[in-house]
């Protein structure tokens, strides 16, 4: 107990595993040890550790196969000091001062991105086969979507569509999106992260708007209703005299006013 009580402080590591063992020829054993994970007969056996597995705190050997790990885990800890953390997979999920690491998700690799005139590049995957018409009688998609992606060090300069836009934050770390009225009045800035807990933002129609990674390649998904049509499309150029004014407003923000590198 003393030893127990003297472990440093951090998450110990819990795992479990089966050991095959030859089949019983008892009937009781047979159903005592049988395992329909495994599909055979085994033992069940505990190991938790110090972090990074520096020494051995507490093994439980030969327990029935069939045995949830997660039971297991809750008598041992009735044994353990109650302050003590534990890391475990998701087998330990809801135990006691345990936490479950996630797993470092499959990143998204959309295929066939093309450039786009702002910067970065895209791929429409969806164009709603219903159109209304516009207040302007122009008759445009109900709804497109598509994914749109800046790698470090890339804009999406300042740009706007006569249509309400959504922007989806789907991978990295995140993105800075400004938000621009054409006045002299300075942006606004939107960050999409999991830090700031914020993943998608609604511009309005019409309103300016320019984007940048705040570190890695970001993905995200811009969803546009009406549909997007590039004969709404305007992008402010480099030697115009809104490039010019982003540029008295805040000489930082004039890279989203020329063109990419």
């Amino acid at each position: 107990e003393e030893w127990l009580a003297s472990l440093p402080e951090g998450e110990l590591l819990v795992d479990t595993w089966e050991q095959p063992i030859p089949r019983p020829q008892d009937n009781d054993k047979q159903k005592a040890h049988y395992s329909g994970k495994k599909g055979n007969h085994t033992f069940k056996n505990q190991l938790i550790s110090l972090p990074k597995g520096r020494d051995i705190v507490d093994v439980v050997i030969g327990e029935k196969g069939p045995r949830s790990d997660s039971k297991l885990f809750e008598e041992t800890q009735t044994e353990l000091p109650e302050a003590l953390k534990f890391i475990g997979d998701k087998a330990y999920v809801g135990r006691r001062n345990t936490t479950t690491p996630l797993k470092k998700p499959i990143p998204m690799k959309p295929i066939d991105l093309i450039d786009h005139p702002e910067g970065g590049r895209f791929r429409e995957v969806f164009r709603s086969p219903q159109t209304i018409v516009t207040p302007g009688g122009d008759t445009r998609s109900a709804l497109t979507h598509i994914y749109f992606a800046l790698n470090p060090g890339e804009v999406s300069r300042f740009h706007r569509v006569s249509s309400d836009e959504v922007w989806n934050l789907y991978q990295g770390t995140g993105l800075h999106l400004y938000t621009w009225d054409g006045t002299v009045k300075p942006p606004t800035c939107v960050t999409l992260s999991a830090e700031s807990n914020c993943y998608c933002h609604v511009i309005p129609a019409g309103m300016w708007q320019a984007a940048e990674p705040i570190a890695e390649t970001v993905l995200v998904g811009c969803s546009v209703a009406p549909g997007f049509d590039f004969a709404d499309f305007e992008l402010i150029e480099a030697d115009s005299d809104l490039a010019n004014l982003v540029q008295s407003i805040d000489p930082a923000l004039s890279k989203f006013a020329r063109s990419n590198p």
